[in-house]
């Protein structure tokens, strides 16, 4: 199989320099899961020939929300893990961007076409954005021998809150992304709710997530903390962090804190309440090799994120599986979106008013039981989430498998 991989991610000669001109966040799970996805490809050698990546990184548009006009690549031409990689010059004017995105996209995806000697050309391209899908759309156009297949992690509608003229243009925008997708020949998803959104006709797979196993090279004492509960992420009433908080309160625990790391319109509420509870202890926003080496300590992990808005069914959290990598068990709602074989692998929160005696009963269990529930976990996402073992669903599908 030949096969051009159209990404946006952060490779190690270009990562510095984005995150030096970057105004605000960088999408830096896109960038872990487009890597995985790749992972996955170069590791099925039985079912990938060739691989070229045209790649045209993810990020803000000048002045706002980044501090070049021009975006040029310190590397230009480089390998990832033996595969070709061509990184991608644009302006990156806001208003305009998108049109030199598709442009230059499209150009190097016809170019590195013509590397390939013979055979068809499958296109896997990354997200429901515009111009790589447009790139694609075209690139099917002049050729027969070329099928593209999207990947979907988000639906657009639900990636921001748009109101007034502003709504009706991104709306437009959608519509069309929705059309393009539908045009291509199979798309992997992130939940089997997702297929509802697209033509009956497309082929699917459902890819929830992909592990990635890296170690943890932070380490410090952390003996102060005692045993703790860890939640890392948004502080956003959305994402349950005031349910958290309350159902904690509502536990009567005192012999494990709760840790909380992040950032969102919540924070003054977690500090409102840590300044009258001494086990909350609230850690701000922390760097990632410190939170990953907070999770492989914890006593136990939550996520109190709930069913709560349409918008759970589309989704599958990549806390989820990050948190299940690290070994420790976790605490959460069973979300819509969750296939039924992660069903044994968390403690289940039932609801609401559930959530106080869950926090309770866990907290009287002892570390064997705790630290043996929390490795099997981990054992079965490497045995079963693996990129290769993903991204091989996603190749069954081009191959003709269809539906996997």
């Amino acid at each position: 199989m030949n096969l051009i991989f159209l990404s946006g991610f952060f490779s190690d000669s270009i990562k510095n320099d984005i995150s030096t001109n970057s105004i605000g966040a960088m999408q830096n799970a896109a960038d872990v899961l487009q890597k995985n996805y790749l992972d996955g490809f170069i590791n099925n050698v039985d079912n990938v020939d060739n691989i070229k990546v045209v790649n045209v990184p993810f990020i803000g548009g000048y002045p706002g929300s980044y501090k070049e006009i021009y975006y040029s690549p310190a590397v230009k031409d480089e390998k990832y893990k033996g595969v070709e990689v061509k990184n991608i010059s644009f302006l990156n004017l806001k208003g305009v961007k998108n049109i030199f995105r598709l442009t230059q996209s499209f150009l190097a995806i016809r170019k590195a076409k013509k590397c390939f000697n013979s055979g068809d050309v499958n296109i896997v391209s990354y997200s429901m954005h515009l111009p790589f899908l447009i790139s694609c759309y075209l690139t099917s156009l002049f050729s027969s021998r070329v099928k593209y297949y999207i990947i979907v992690p988000d639906l657009p509608e639900f990636m921001l809150e748009r109101k007034g003229v502003t709504a009706r243009i991104y709306g437009a925008i959608n519509k069309l992304s929705y059309y393009l997708v539908n045009k291509s020949d199979g798309v992997s998803i992130i939940t089997d709710n997702m297929k509802n959104k697209f033509d009956n006709k497309l082929n699917s797979v459902t890819i929830e997530g992909i592990i990635t196993e890296k170690k943890c090279e932070y380490s410090e004492s952390i003996e102060e903390l005692g045993k703790y509960i860890l939640y890392s992420g948004t502080l956003d009433r959305r994402y349950g962090i005031r349910d958290l908080l309350e159902s904690y309160i509502d536990s009567g625990v005192d012999d494990v804190k709760l840790v909380v790391c992040g950032d969102g319109d919540d924070r003054k509420y977690l500090l409102e309440k840590s300044s009258i509870n001494s086990n909350i202890v609230y850690l701000g926003q922390v760097e990632r090799e410190k939170v990953r080496f907070l999770q492989n300590n914890a006593f136990i992990l939550v996520n109190p994120r709930s069913n709560e808005g349409e918008f759970t069914k589309y989704s599958f959290p990549s806390k989820t599986i990050e948190y299940m990598m690290s070994g420790r068990p976790l605490m959460m709602y069973k979300l819509d979106g969750m296939p039924s074989d992660y069903d044994n692998l968390f403690y289940e929160i039932e609801s609401k008013e559930s959530f106080a005696s869950l926090i309770r009963d866990v907290s009287t269990r002892s570390e064997n039981e705790l630290n043996s529930f929390g490795v099997d976990v981990r054992n079965y996402m490497i045995n079963n989430k693996s990129p290769k073992a993903q991204v091989n669903k996603m190749l069954l599908m081009i191959l003709g498998n269809k539906n996997v």
